[in-house]
């Protein structure tokens, strides 16, 4: 939060109006916000990556539940797991 709250500064402190009041902003300001854009993109894409993994590892210890406690487990993990995916693809919201 501290690297998307340095970005927004910047971008208020970088604005530049020209003669028809249209504000415009730094070269330098945009870049950075650029830059904080794909670092979440990266870093979205590698949670959705890593929770794939867990539900596939779940669904296939619903399958053979003896590999964990229960199927019920598996199930529970493999549904909260896709809820989870579904808030950081913002296909649903976290409230």
């Amino acid at each position: 939060m501290a690297e998307l709250d340095k970005a927004i500064h910047g971008l208020e402190n970088n604005i530049i109006y020209d003669e028809y009041d249209i504000a415009k902003f730094t070269k330098e300001a945009v870049l950075s916000i650029v830059e904080l854009l794909k670092k979440q993109k990266e870093q979205k894409e590698k949670w959705i990556r890593d929770i794939d993994l867990y539900i596939a590892d779940a669904e296939d210890s619903a399958k053979n539940p003896a590999v964990r406690s229960g199927k019920g487990y598996a199930v529970g993990l493999s549904y909260g797991l896709n809820i989870a995916k579904e808030i950081i693809e913002g296909k649903r919201n976290h409230g």
